[in-house]
């Protein structure tokens, strides 16, 4: 998938981020609205990527367009959007409570704050089994020297 506005639709369509699904999301004009703007959105993909690039243990660069086809690219990118929705409800967020029950439908840091905390564990674990994976595949066999005579793959035999 090279088009970046095609993978925001398949952040969109994961997140559920439609302006007619957001009953509680509105604009200056009261019309519902995204909860993230596409910029958000590229700001987040951006933020990914440079995360799984430079990430130990081996640095993998490659183009953006390879990246959107690993699941745990995309759990990254809607964890750092959770985050950041999270982190604006928070502060956006004054509770208030007459003594009884405290009632607030718009606060939705908690559960934002927790699933985004579970994806960023997933999207960890499974960047390091991939760069694991790379370096295996990409450097086993390291091939000869002419200089020294100890020089071993990473299977031991001698070359």
């Amino acid at each position: 998938m090279a088009n970046i506005d095609a993978y925001i639709k398949r952040i969109r369509f994961l997140t559920k981020d439609f302006k007619k699904k957001n009953l509680l999301i509105v604009d200056e004009n009261g019309d519902q609205d995204y909860e993230n703007t596409d910029e958000e959105i590229k700001m987040a993909i951006d933020y990914i990527f440079d995360t799984c690039e430079t990430t130990p243990p081996l640095v993998v660069k490659q183009a953006l367009d390879k990246w959107y086809r690993y699941d745990f690219f995309t759990i990254g990118v809607i964890a750092c959007l959770l985050d950041s929705n999270a982190l604006l409800g928070i502060r956006n967020t004054m509770p208030i409570s007459d003594g009884g029950q405290e009632i607030n439908d718009t606060f939705k840091a908690g559960p934002y704050s927790t699933q985004a905390a579970n994806m960023k564990i997933e999207f960890r674990e499974k960047l390091k089994e991939y760069k694991i994976h790379y370096n295996l595949s990409n450097f086993a066999w390291c091939g000869t020297s002419d200089y020294y005579d100890d020089f071993f793959s990473i299977y031991g035999y001698r070359y």
